[in-house]
């Protein structure tokens, strides 16, 4: 068990718990399985030096990949949490990412087209 200072104290779980974690400047909001958001005042790196079996998506995103539902491609390449929480793929992490979630066997999803081809803009 690891014990994380956070906002009112210092809390202690699972890094399985966890679904993944969103920065914000020098804190960073963990986001649980169960659905509880914790506030703490260590920032991604530490929780990415900490816990290595995460994955950096962008700058403000570290994701367990237990939790994720899919992953998608098309305008913007993202993965879909199990909790439907859809974050972004940072450009120049696309090919690691994918290779990552391709070889744990999670699944990929196309994009449809958001547009009908036969309106016209002219």
């Amino acid at each position: 068990m690891k014990r994380v200072p956070y906002k009112r104290g210092e809390q202690t779980f699972e890094p399985e718990n966890v679904a993944y974690l969103i920065g914000e400047s020098n804190y960073s909001h963990v986001h649980q399985v169960d659905g509880e958001v914790i506030l703490s005042c260590r920032n991604l790196k530490w929780f990415e030096d900490q816990w290595p079996a995460f994955v950096r998506l962008h700058k403000s995103a570290l994701i367990n990949v237990n939790s994720i539902a899919y992953y998608a491609t098309g305008e913007s390449n993202r993965v879909v949490m199990t909790d439907n929480a859809e974050l972004i793929i940072a450009r120049r992490r696309v090919p690691e990412v994918f290779s990552l979630l391709a070889a744990k066997g999670i699944t990929k999803k196309e994009d449809e087209l958001a547009y009908d081809d036969s309106s016209s803009y002219m």
